[in-house]
């Protein structure tokens, strides 16, 4: 579970991973386009990578994911494993995407070339 603040709402959850409690979990998880740009965002902004993620090319991925009806898959163990930089890097890697950071470390998103 990713917790995040905005201004408009004090306190909004959004699950990226479901609670490790909960009966019948399987064993693992399913990543769409919304989950894997958000786990991006959300690990950008958490290790100090970027201060801010550009809106318009959140908005670009997603829409180049989604078209491809973009599903990734990872075992629970595995990602239980991985370090929040290990997560970060297999999600911009499954998603093929990359990012580069603006002059104001706001991080623009873009399709890996390469």
């Amino acid at each position: 579970m990713i917790k995040r603040r905005s201004a408009q709402q004090p306190s909004s959850v959004t699950h990226l991973v479901p609670d490790p409690s909960a009966p019948g979990r399987s064993p693992s998880l399913t990543l769409n386009a919304d989950t894997v740009i958000a786990g991006i965002r959300f690990h950008l902004l958490d290790r100090g990578h970027a201060q801010g993620v550009d809106d318009q090319t959140v908005h670009h991925a997603l829409c180049r994911l989604k078209r491809t009806q973009f599903k990734a898959d990872v075992t629970r163990s595995a990602w239980e494993a991985m370090s929040d930089p290990e997560r970060l890097q297999w999600l911009l890697a499954v998603s093929d995407t990359a990012y580069t950071l603006r002059d104001d470390h706001v991080a623009v998103l873009k399709r890996r070339r390469g």
